[in-house]
């Protein structure tokens, strides 16, 4: 079906990445991801289904879908992060399992040949070809995903989009409330309401997904990010993104670093 006219697409981070952490890793976000895998072995679990990733398929979770990702050997994945804006981030806890189409695995395959190419995916044709790439994975859902929204308020979107930048980073809870004029309490009924999570966990996510995208797009050690992104020290960031990602962001980098020398 053709999607809304009205998303405003914002690419997160995107990679190619040979991946074999076999251990279990669970899988929470609070934006849209994509996936194709150049082997079969990654599964990704719900509480009410499993799939097995493969070279026909691609995977599309929603933002704060609970999954839990594993693997019976190591596999290359190709992976995109991306916001559509609100309401439509607002779909949640769905996963789905998409035939690669033609139309779809040409347009995978362009992105792939500029990462071969340059190393990266940033140039203005590899960006033209993801957005093309989600729209027309998109555009295979069900109807009923654009509809029947929760009614978010305006100041939790104001609160959000603080949250985005470098002040919001620093800010305590209590003055978050206090710059949309509500009390704390409300603050964290919202977040639970419509985000099903904190005002900390969501900060902190973000935070982390830039980071995840700078450790692949550019040359900053992790010490450098650390005190960009407002974390207390670079052991502190490591943990933390190790619990989100389920590897080291020096393993992270690595791994990329790898499939850039031997696509």
């Amino acid at each position: 079906m053709p999607v809304p006219d009205c998303f405003s697409l914002r690419l997160l981070n995107r990679g190619y990445l040979r991946i074999q952490e076999r251990r279990r890793v669970h899988l929470w976000r609070n934006h849209w991801r994509l996936f194709w895998n150049r082997e079969p072995g990654h599964i990704l679990t719900t509480s009410d289904r499993s799939i097995m990733l493969h070279p026909g398929i691609v995977s599309l979770i929603a933002p704060y879908t609970e999954v839990e990702q594993s693997l019976t050997n190591p596999v290359h994945t190709f992976f995109v992060h991306f916001s559509l804006g609100y309401p439509f981030d607002l779909v949640r806890d769905e996963l789905w399992e998409i035939e690669l189409s033609p139309l779809i695995d040409t347009l995978r395959a362009q992105v792939l040949h500029e990462f071969e190419k340059s190393g990266h995916m940033e140039s203005p044709r590899a960006e033209h070809a993801l957005k093309a790439y989600i729209h027309t994975v998109l555009g295979e859902l069900p109807e009923h995903v654009w509809e029947n929204y929760p009614n978010i308020p305006e100041a939790l979107l104001e609160i959000l989009a603080l949250l985005k930048t470098p002040r919001g980073w620093s800010l305590s809870l209590r003055e978050i409330a206090a710059y949309a004029g509500i009390s704390r309490a409300t603050l964290f009924l919202w977040f639970r309401e419509y985000l099903k999570t904190t005002p900390h966990e969501w900060r902190l996510q973000y935070r982390l997904e830039r980071i995840a995208h700078d450790l692949l797009y550019t040359g900053r050690t992790i010490s450098e990010l650390a005190r960009e992104y407002h974390f207390c020290s670079r052991d502190y960031l490591s943990r933390q993104f190790r619990t989100l990602f389920g590897v080291s962001p020096r393993e992270y980098r690595r791994q990329h670093d790898e499939i850039n020398r031997n696509p």
